[in-house]
């Protein structure tokens, strides 16, 4: 069928950079939510300081940080489960 519609395919290697999602040295910073908990990303003055992260697991904070940066990002955190928190 290949020869038929005279399909001919390609493949490639291309190097390009990525970063990745890991715990420092110090632990994780991130906390999962207790039922019912709201996390708010307020400042002192009660303005934003950034994004609010909810109910959502690590793979889903480097699939948002890919679309937001550009770049692929992997999870290597070793983390389960959904975590709060913001993005500043």
């Amino acid at each position: 069928m290949a020869e038929r519609l005279k399909v001919v395919t390609h493949s490639a290697t291309q190097e390009m950079d990525v970063l990745a999602l890991v715990v420092d040295g110090k632990g994780q910073k991130l906390h999962l939510p207790e039922p019912g908990e709201s996390f708010t990303p307020d400042g002192p003055n009660g303005d934003s300081l950034g994004l609010l992260v909810s109910q959502s697991d690590m793979r889903g904070w480097a699939d948002f940080l890919t679309r937001v940066l550009g770049s692929p990002v992997m999870n290597q955190t070793g983390l389960q489960g959904r975590y709060a928190g913001a993005v500043n």
